[in-house]
C-alpha cells in the first residue's frame, strides 16, 4: 500500500503538469493574441482554463493563473468590440484572485 508521501509526490506531479499544459495554452493563446487571431487566443486560454479546472485545491497561486488567463480573455472581447463578454471575463479574473490588479 503506498504511503502518505508517495500519494502527496503523485499529485504534486499532476498539479505540476496541468500547470505545464495550462501555461503552453497559455503562451499559444499569447502568440494568436499578438497576430491578431483572437478568436484561436480565447479557444487556447479557455483550454488552459479547463486544465486549470480539473486541479481541486484552492490555492491562491492556481487563482492568479486563472485571473491571468481571464485578464486575456478581456483582452481579446475588448479587441472582438464585445463589451459584455470583455465585463464578464474581468468579473472572472477578480472572482478567481481578487488581489489581481490588472484585471
Amino acid at each position: 500500500m503506498p504511503d502518505q508521501a508517495s500519494h502527496n509526490d503523485n499529485n504534486d506531479d499532476a498539479s505540476s503538469s496541468l500547470l505545464k499544459t495550462a501555461e503552453s495554452l497559455k503562451q499559444k493563446g499569447n502568440r494568436y493574441f499578438q497576430t491578431g487571431r483572437y478568436e484561436d487566443a480565447i479557444r487556447k486560454y479557455r483550454q488552459a482554463l479547463r486544465k486549470l479546472d480539473q486541479h481541486d485545491d484552492d490555492d491562491d497561486d492556481w487563482g492568479t493563473h486563472r485571473a491571468k488567463l481571464h485578464s486575456n480573455l478581456a483582452a481579446c472581447h475588448e479587441m472582438l468590440n464585445d463589451p459584455c463578454q470583455m465585463e464578464a471575463a474581468a468579473r472572472d479574473g477578480l472572482t478567481a484572485d481578487p488581489q489581481f490588479v490588472k484585471g
